[in-house]
């Protein structure tokens, strides 16, 4: 069975019409694998932007930062950090709705800052800001807008870093890479219909007395359509699974170029089971749209055709 299936599949199989002696039919593997290569890290790019921001949000939610500059608007530095970081530490554990407040440790804070500023800089003599953890426990909800103003009244230099709003902003980038890349795949898909239409609409004007022959001894439109189906199911199933190897290797490279750098302080962007499942969608669709572009033209056509 599976010997008859490739021979069905093989586009130089024996067919009453020749359409290996197009010519344009070279160019369809061509087409069809930029358009799986281009669709299938759009949807890469859509998917790891939702799962980094999923990623943030898990791990960001119900919790505050509380940042104590150690310089002030008059670029004076405090007299001595570790009380402006105690009289913020007890605003906090006595305000509603804080569950825990813990200062970052400022090796901790150095550490963060290493991927971006490296490792070789006297971090201890700049003036970093002193952090606060802050974890929410939810009863009662915390209004943020008060204790940022009562912090920034007994403490000067302090100011709560709510992570809800860069969340938000970070969620409306996701959503327009999910827009873009969808643009980007329908027009994709739209050139690629559109160049299969001309291409098997060249095949029919090539083979029509050959067509009109097969009519006259009896073939019906749909057996006729049926052999550029499987002819262009074959070649762009050469296409997408080319296209779709190209884009698995672009992504191995990407991550190892990255590897190392500031993005390893980037949550895991793994995709799950079922988007790599979606994505293996990608040459399937893209065949499967091939041929019934090409079996819809031809019987299109024929229906013209005296």
């Amino acid at each position: 069975m599976i010997r008859q299936l490739f021979y069905r599949l093989a586009p130089d199989r024996h067919v009453e019409v020749p359409l290996t002696r197009t010519g344009a039919d070279r160019f369809v593997p061509w087409l069809i694998a930029p358009m799986a290569y281009l669709a299938t890290l759009s949807l890469i790019a859509a998917m790891a932007s939702s799962v980094l921001v999923d990623s943030w949000e898990n791990g960001l939610t119900g919790a505050l930062t509380v940042q104590i500059r150690a310089i002030d608007e008059n670029d004076r530095a405090p007299a001595d950090m570790s009380v402006s970081i105690g009289q913020a530490l007890a605003i906090l554990r006595d305000w509603p709705g804080v569950a825990a407040a813990t200062p970052i440790d400022p090796p901790e804070v150095g550490r963060l800052l290493e991927p971006w500023l490296g490792d070789d800089l006297p971090l201890d003599q700049l003036p970093l800001p002193a952090l606060i953890d802050v974890t929410l426990s939810g009863d009662p909800a915390v209004d943020v807008d008060a204790l940022d103003a009562a912090l920034s009244a007994d403490v000067p230099g302090a100011a709560i870093d709510d992570h809800a709003t860069w969340l938000a902003d970070m969620r409306a980038v996701a959503n327009t890479v999910t827009l873009i890349s969808g643009i980007l795949v329908v027009l994709i898909t739209v050139s690629a219909v559109a160049t299969l239409v001309f291409v098997t609409r060249a095949g029919l004007a090539i083979h029509g007395h050959v067509i009109a022959l097969l009519h006259i001894i009896g073939a019906t439109d749909d057996y006729v359509a049926r052999q550029f189906e499987w002819y262009a199911f074959a070649l762009a199933l050469r296409g997408a699974v080319i296209g779709f190897v190209l884009a698995l290797a672009t992504l191995f490279v990407f991550d190892r170029a990255v590897a190392g750098g500031p993005a390893d302080q980037l949550p895991d962007i793994g995709l799950s089971a079922a988007q790599w499942a979606s994505l293996a969608l990608v040459p399937v669709v893209s065949t499967l749209l091939a041929a019934v572009t090409a079996r819809v033209t031809v019987l299109a056509e024929l229906t013209r055709m005296p």
